[in-house]
């Protein structure tokens, strides 16, 4: 959008020439090997202003409001974003449960069955605010400052009723609870960074550094109720309240040279040196009927959690030209240093493991003069798991728990990719892809049943574990069909095939094959210069995994814009999810836990929006983005 407005409102005695290169020169270079239009213009743009603010509304309440100031000049570019916004969610679920009995024993094949309905009623409040400065120092360097920050307030009130029916010894116990939860949370994410760009001439001898900073501290306040309406042996009322915090950063510095040894011929290599720091403090307390205050410790929901993580990675890339051939060969190395440390009066792991991982690639493409292109592409990666995927700590819930797998290895995966594509001067372009990924030790996680000695019944936990093997192939279908100057039709699907294989803690092995499609297709068209409607289209056939399936997704939103006064006033209307579509489910069907879960998601309503712009719209795509806050959209 930002480059259709800049291209709309170009004076005509301010462009000099456009290139069209199906076959770019290596200072051209890009990761996807597409070609490349190159606008020249002969005049620079002259100190100017830009503003714009608007706001959108919709029938749930929300309201988003913003405002944008860019100042330019030949050298200097300083742009402001800030927004704010209030979002309101209303999602219902159900769900199923039964739990069979691991041991066996004769006459007694199930442990219980539960019927849960929760709805959950949430209010946030957000802002952004972000600010960005680009300087040229003279024609070979250049400089960028840019930060964000943006604050989140969440209310969630959540209520829920459980039917549970539990079989011990011969006997069937009957219980329901009602409860609700309120859950008040002040999050926030904030980044710092700032860029260097040296050309040491106008063939891509270029170096890059940037030093990057991202930050998020959170607190938290849960209350949480749970009144049974019947006395029972198994469990009792529950009134808790959950104090968490947490705060955590990362910086890196990230360093790239790019040196094209010859007409055709190009290197380019890499280091990235980062910190990643992660404290998080869960204090739990139940309430006290004698002193009125939540002042008795759940020891076994607490907890104290460190983690540092200190990476060093690098990369080196060849690329070389022949006539129509294009070969790109590089290698990846990362060496990653973790320290975890995660403790309560029942666990502790204080652990410190080191990583060390290659990943080899290399890819030939061919490119003809009557457009076509095809690549052929392998890849070998290699994936560590997380301190979190590892650790011995169990992080309890009231009715389950999760806990790492210390014996959980690297991941290793063999990918093959074909792909060709076909563009077409008039009518848009075609693209297929084809992947093969052969793999060994991929992590998925397991949800099952366990006796638990310190809660004394039966529970379900999570835990994750190495496949096996497991195969994919997907093919993969994007195309454009433009009709003139009026319609732009955007389609794109995949078909994927996986098979899945596995030997459980029981012994036994697991196998599970799947075929699912994903399908995408967006109509954009234009009535006038001034009025244009979309629609978009989104549909997923049900997905497999070893013990676990989700269930068909599709949703469909459609919209118009209306732009008056050269492009300084737009107005918008989108209509999201009109048949209400947005609903999910998930089933589970580990040997001795299975579970079925459907949800609904309060997705239908009509957005309007407006903005006003002021000043030169062609520094529109210059002002602070607002894509990197956590404000949301609607």
């Amino acid at each position: 959008d930002g480059l259709k407005t800049f291209l709309e409102n170009l004076p005509a005695n301010a462009l000099q020439k456009i290139e069209v290169m199906t076959n770019p020169p290596a200072k051209y270079a890009n990761a996807s090997g597409c070609g490349v239009i190159n606008i020249i213009t002969n005049t620079k743009i002259k100190k100017n202003h830009f503003i714009s603010f608007g706001s959108e509304v919709n029938t749930k309440g929300e309201i988003r409001p913003h405002l944008s100031y860019v100042w330019a000049n030949e050298k200097l570019n300083i742009g402001f974003y800030s927004s704010f916004n209030i979002r309101n969610n209303h999602t219902i679920g159900d769900s199923y449960v039964t739990s069979f009995n691991p041991e066996g024993e004769p006459g007694v094949d199930t442990l219980y069955h539960e019927i849960n309905h929760n709805e959950n009623d949430s209010k946030t409040y957000g802002g952004w605010l972000s600010f960005n400065l680009d300087y040229e120092i003279d024609s070979t360097q250049e400089i960028g400052m840019h930060a964000g920050f943006g604050p989140n307030y969440d209310n969630v009130i959540a209520t829920g009723e459980r039917t549970r029916w539990d079989y011990k010894d011969q006997e069937k116990i009957e219980t329901r609870f009602l409860s609700e939860t309120t859950n008040k949370v002040f999050s926030s994410w904030g980044f710092v960074s700032g860029d260097y760009q040296k050309k040491f001439d106008d063939k891509g001898h270029r170096l890059n550094v940037s030093l990057n900073g991202n930050f998020s501290p959170d607190i938290g306040t849960k209350t949480s109720i749970r009144n049974y309406l019947q006395e029972n042996p198994l469990f009792t009322d529950l009134n808790k309240q959950y104090e968490t915090s947490s705060d955590s950063y990362n910086f890196s510095l990230d360093t790239r040279y790019t040196k094209p040894y010859s007409e055709n011929g190009e290197i380019s290599a890499g280091l990235t040196l980062g910190v990643d720091n992660d404290y998080n403090i869960k204090d739990v307390n139940m309430f006290d009927s004698v002193s009125q205050v939540y002042s008795l410790i759940d020891s076994l929901r607490s907890f104290d959690k460190h983690s540092n993580n200190y990476e060093a990675s690098g990369y080196v890339d060849w690329r070389y030209k022949i006539k129509d051939f294009t070969m790109s060969v590089g290698l990846n190395a990362d060496a990653e240093l973790r320290d975890f440390i995660s403790q309560n009066t029942y666990f502790a792991d204080d652990t410190s493991m080191f990583f060390f991982t290659m990943r080899p690639r290399v890819r030939l493409s061919y490119r003809t003069k009557s457009m076509h292109d095809f690549d052929i592409s392998y890849s070998l990666s290699t994936s560590k798991p997380s301190i979190n995927q590892l650790t011995t700590f169990r992080d309890y819930e009231e009715e389950s728990y999760s806990v790492g797998n210390r014996n959980l290895k690297n991941a290793y995966s063999h990918s093959l990719g074909v792909g060709w594509s076909k563009f077409f001067m008039q009518a848009g372009y075609i693209m297929v892809d084809y992947d093969a990924t052969w793999n060994r030790n991929s992590v998925s996680y397991v949800t099952d049943l366990t006796y638990d000695e310190y809660i004394g019944r039966y529970i379900n936990y999570s835990m994750p574990y190495n496949l096996g093997s497991s195969f994919s192939q997907s093919l993969r279908v994007f195309g454009n069909i433009r009709l003139g100057a009026f319609a732009n039709l955007n389609l794109y699907s995949t078909l994927e095939h996986n098979i899945d294989e596995m030997t459980y803690i029981d012994g036994k092995n697991y196998r599970q094959e799947s075929v699912y499609l994903w399908g995408n297709a967006n109509l954009w068209s234009r009535f006038s210069k001034k009025f244009q409607v979309f629609i978009g289209a989104n549909v997923r056939t049900p997905t497999k995994s070893i013990f676990s399936e989700s269930g068909y997704f599709y949703n469909l939103n459609l919209g118009a814009t209306a732009n008056f006064f050269d492009n300084r006033l737009t107005l918008s209307l989108r209509v999201s999810d009109p048949f209400n579509w947005n609903k999910n489910s998930n089933s589970n069907f580990a040997p001795y836990y299975h579970s079925y879960f459907t949800g609904v998601i309060n997705s239908r309503f009509i957005s309007f929006g407006i903005k006003l712009k002021f000043g030169k719209l062609e520094l529109e795509n210059k002002q602070a983005s607002s894509g990197k806050g956590g404000g949301g959209g609607m």
